[in-house]
């Protein structure tokens, strides 16, 4: 049996300058796990799977607003949620998370445990980022508008 991944199968909404531009790993579709299940395998070792946080109607990379923009992230009540999580993880990976920036893993391990507390949606906050033009442009280029 063979599966692979399903990229570059729709067109996508930022057309032009975003044709092609995959931030997302190509193999990364569910056929890799579907099929052998429904052919009865038993699948084991299976937590690696790889999700990718996304803005809705972007193809760019979400990290990118982190590093280059300096933006942040909130929960829904406008909390920021990544501090809830440092002892936590903090137990998991000793100093390693108290490196600046912080490192994207454990962001995103913050991010995954934020969402199953509840208060989400989790949201990226441009407002002060954007009072720079120029960071405005280069935050918008990856989005069809």
């Amino acid at each position: 049996m063979a599966a692979g991944g399903a990229s570059h199968i729709f067109k996508p909404r930022a057309v032009g300058e975003g044709m092609g531009r995959t931030w997302y790993a190509p193999w990364s579709s569910a056929s890799a796990y579907a099929l052998p299940i429904l052919a009865g395998a038993k699948m084991t070792q299976m937590e690696n799977r790889i999700v990718l946080t996304r803005f809705k109607d972007g193809y760019g990379p979400v990290g990118a607003y982190f590093l280059h923009l300096k933006t942040y992230t909130e929960n829904a009540y406008g909390n920021d949620y990544e501090p809830t999580w440092y002892e936590h993880t903090k137990e998991l990976v000793g100093d390693y998370i108290d490196r600046q920036p912080v490192p994207t893993c454990l962001r995103n391990h913050a991010f995954l445990k934020g969402g199953q507390s509840g208060p989400g949606p989790i949201r990226m906050v441009t407002k002060e980022a954007f009072q720079d033009p120029h960071k405005e442009q280069v935050g918008w280029e990856n989005f069809w508008v």
